[in-house]
């Protein structure tokens, strides 16, 4: 059990980051369904480029898609960037489609990441280094619940890319620097 409150914890420090501290704070809960009217985040142009930035930009991207999932419920973008192989995605995007059916929320948590880097090369894998910093912010666990403080917290994410261009999936999540 306390393996799996671990998963969950970790899940939800990564669900409520994403890249850049210019972002918008998520809608604040309610007790009826919200209606996200934010458009999914956009591919940057250079995140299929075959270089350490290309790849940088996708993980920016794979972040940000981690959030908009995690606000709307909505998982397949996330889904079709995730290697079905990669542990720590498939518990994301399980953990994400758990909350939006029991009618949880998250909200608030500003999102920063600096000190990307990239470049590594292991087997065809390419890694990216992130440090992440993510503001408090709320959890709620269905929809009769009450909001929960989740703390601000800071970790250094690995994240595990392969392919390029429209193929490009991210194959490991770990915390800490590259192994």
């Amino acid at each position: 059990m306390r393996l799996v409150t671990s998963a969950v914890m970790a899940t939800l420090a990564l669900t409520l980051s994403a890249c850049g501290g210019d972002d918008p704070p998520p809608p604040e809960p309610s007790t009826t369904a919200t209606t996200v009217t934010e458009p999914p985040p956009t591919v940057p142009p250079r995140a299929g480029d075959d270089s350490p930035q290309g790849v940088t930009d996708f993980v920016s991207y794979y972040l940000k898609v981690l959030s908009y999932a995690h606000w709307t419920g909505q998982t397949a973008e996330l889904s079709r960037l995730s290697d079905p192989g990669c542990d720590a995605c498939q518990s994301y995007i399980t953990a994400i489609q758990d909350l939006a059916e029991a009618g949880g929320q998250i909200t608030g948590g500003a999102r920063t990441f600096q000190g990307a880097k990239g470049g590594y090369v292991r087997d065809g894998e390419s890694l990216v280094t992130i440090d992440m910093k993510i503001a408090e912010g709320t959890r709620r666990e269905d929809r009769s619940s009450e909001p929960e403080s989740v703390s601000a917290s800071e970790m250094r994410l690995t994240f595990g890319v392969t392919g390029s261009a429209d193929g490009r999936r991210v194959t490991a999540i770990y915390r800490g620097d590259a192994k």
